[in-house]
């Protein structure tokens, strides 16, 4: 029960994930090892769109291989 009271204050308005801006989640996200996206895109709908940006993965390609933003 615990667990779900954590969670559910990780998804509510209040919570500071909920105010942190756009540009400062994807610079979590993509710190965030690719094949675990799928499981955080599943947190809340507005992370989904998130990961459907062409921003993060941008983001995401440039910190892999930062010579493809040249």
């Amino acid at each position: 029960m615990g667990e779900e009271s954590n969670q559910a204050s990780l998804l509510s308005a209040d919570s500071p994930f909920a105010r942190l801006p756009d540009h400062l989640l994807i610079e979590i996200f993509i710190r965030v090892p690719i094949v675990e996206w799928g499981q955080l895109s599943c947190v809340n709908k507005y992370w989904a769109n998130l990961f459907r940006e062409d921003c993060l993965w941008h983001a995401a390609l440039i910190r892999c291989f930062p010579l493809a933003g040249q």
